[in-house]
């Protein structure tokens, strides 16, 4: 997901308080209330819109491209698309670890990068964003840093982010800000909450941290930590005989 304007958290309260009005004319203000000291706003109502009014997509898509029956031109493990203009669309293909430059007609133009650890070249390539000063910027999960391109596709520079992680701890990306400040999610394991008979299942949790990161990749934390996605995983077991003499 690419991040436009100020930070989710604060669109998102910005978006609460907007003031809500329902299809028939009634309204209904926000509620406001406290959670262990963070104000949370929520909207109630139905929104302003009627079923006469309301945004709805056309029954055909405008434009297609991509190859369905797996040729040349087709995606795999699409992770994050992008708007540069109306003349330009480009696809982070994490599949072939290469960022696809489309037409707005839907003809495939370019593609720069592919799988591997050098310079411009991905492992999982999970975000793309634009930057203020107009290069397109990439993040690789595997490798934990950015990539910044001209959008003509030649490589300006690589950016490891400066995380000073354990190992175990895995970074998504989110998007930039309009700042140009990167936004990831890290995650790591917060231990085994339960384990069921060998063979069977294991419940494992997991923490949560959302971190900034500027330019030069260094990293400005933010101290809140939340509970992550439990993850249920199999058991399995392998017998081992031994023979005494």
């Amino acid at each position: 997901m690419v991040l436009r304007g100020r930070w989710s958290v604060g669109l998102a309260v910005a978006m609460g308080l907007v003031h809500c009005t329902y299809g028939d004319g009634i309204d209904e203000v926000p509620i406001v209330r406290d959670s262990a000291g963070v104000e949370i706003v929520a909207n109630v109502g139905r929104g302003s819109w009627t079923a006469g009014t309301r945004l709805q997509l056309s029954a055909e898509p405008v434009v297609q491209f991509g190859d369905a029956l797996g040729g040349e031109f087709a995606f795999d493990r699409v992770s994050d698309a992008l708007f540069v203009d109306d003349s330009l669309f480009i696809v982070a293909n994490q599949g072939s670890g290469q960022l696809v430059f489309v037409s707005s007609g839907g003809d495939r133009r370019y593609t720069v990068g592919r799988s591997g650890s050098g310079p411009g070249e991905f492992d999982r390539l999970t975000a793309i964003g634009m930057l203020p000063s107009g290069y397109l910027a990439t993040f690789d999960s595997g490798h934990r840093r950015m990539s910044v391109f001209e959008v003509g596709g030649e490589l300006v520079r690589t950016v490891p982010l400066e995380i000073g992680l354990q190992r175990g701890v895995g970074t998504m990306g989110i998007g930039w800000l309009d700042s140009g400040t990167f936004v990831a999610r890290l995650l790591g394991s917060a231990g085994e909450t339960a384990t069921a008979e060998i063979g069977k299942w294991r419940l494992m949790d997991s923490w949560a941290e959302l971190v900034l990161f500027d330019d030069d990749g260094m990293a400005l934390r933010i101290p809140v930590r939340t509970p992550g996605d439990q993850r249920l995983s199999m058991l399995t077991a392998r017998k081992v005989q031994s023979t005494l003499s």
